[in-house]
């Protein structure tokens, strides 16, 4: 068990110095969120951004840090990347952000978008598919995304509900018996 941890340890420590040398030698100026995901947007939008639970339309492309693509919802690139995919419809991959069906770097990410905006992410193996990998994805693989949020379908949100307001402190009236007489 104690070889195990030590072999997973050392695969966390490659990865982050192999994630820090892409950054670096990328010349990228990121933004890092609470949880690892690191990202910068390169082509902002004033438009609204999409909320958990709203149905989104992606169109990206995804790299292996030695910039093999492994992934792509773009024909051309798929094409370029020598990616054998039969039967695969290139058009903007469509889910319910925040609902768990992405990778969680994905999910969070692209809450931080407006509509029609363009990013790089780099998502940390935690925020991927971890240790264990997945398909043709390694374990503790970084992965970078360059995407498009390319639409958003909004579902009804209800706003959070009503406080009742505060009863305002006020002079309390005293009623008096009459006597009687």
């Amino acid at each position: 068990m104690a070889e195990r941890s030590k072999i997973i340890d050392s695969m966390k420590t490659a990865e982050t110095a192999e994630r820090n040398k892409y950054i670096a030698d990328h010349k990228l100026v990121l933004k890092t969120t609470a949880s690892g995901l690191q990202y910068v947007i390169t082509k902002p939008s004033l438009k609204h951004k999409p909320l958990a639970g709203d149905t989104v339309l992606v169109n990206y492309v995804g790299r292996f840090l030695n910039g093999q693509i492994f992934d792509t919802s773009i024909q051309t690139e798929a094409e370029k990347a020598g990616l054998n995919q039969p039967g695969r419809t290139y058009e903007p991959y469509k889910f319910v952000v925040g609902k768990g069906n992405v990778v969680a770097g994905w999910d969070e990410g692209l809450l931080l978008l407006g509509n029609g905006a363009k990013a790089t992410f780099v998502i940390p193996s935690s925020l991927a598919y971890g240790q264990e990998g997945y398909s043709d994805i390694p374990p503790f693989a970084t992965l970078v995304f360059d995407l498009e949020l390319a639409g958003i379908k909004p579902v009804k949100h209800t706003p959070p509900a009503a406080k009742p307001a505060a009863k305002k402190p006020g002079i309390k009236k005293h009623t008096v018996a009459k006597k009687k007489s």
